[in-house]
């Protein structure tokens, strides 16, 4: 018996993701459980903006009184790095862009999105909004 085979070259072209409509910035709280349904919703809204993600900030003074930071809890470089071909995601936000709002998150502007809040509501309010902050 004789067996032929044909090699079959593959090529794979990489292109990487577009440039960024700008960052999102997540403030989780809750209990884990709530924290990490938000770094879930934060992933897939800045997925469908094409927005930049800035690891998710915990904060303190919720229901657990816990200080732990995200890198604590999760593995940065391992959530970063399985998300590169999806969403780009930042330690931190931008030097240039700190330097606009004066080195003071008070001033960036805050959308206070609602739970469960519908996707045509970030396509209408916050990407428009995102695009011009960009």
């Amino acid at each position: 018996m004789f067996f032929k085979f044909e090699s079959v070259v593959v090529v794979y072209i990489i292109i990487g993701l577009p440039d960024t409509n700008g960052y999102i910035y997540v403030e989780a709280n809750g209990g884990l459980n709530q924290q990490r349904t938000s770094i879930c919703n934060a992933v897939a809204v800045a997925g469908y903006l094409n927005a930049t993600l800035v690891i998710p900030n915990f904060h303190f003074h919720s229901i657990w009184r816990d200080p732990s930071k995200f890198r604590e809890i999760y593995d940065e470089d391992y959530f970063i790095s399985s998300l590169e071909n999806d969403v780009r995601v930042v330690n931190k936000i931008p030097e240039y862009i700190m330097e606009r709002f004066d080195k003071n998150m008070s001033n960036v502007y805050n959308f206070r999105i609602k739970a469960w809040s519908p996707i045509q509501y970030y396509r209408d309010a916050v990407l428009p909004r995102l695009l011009e902050e960009k």
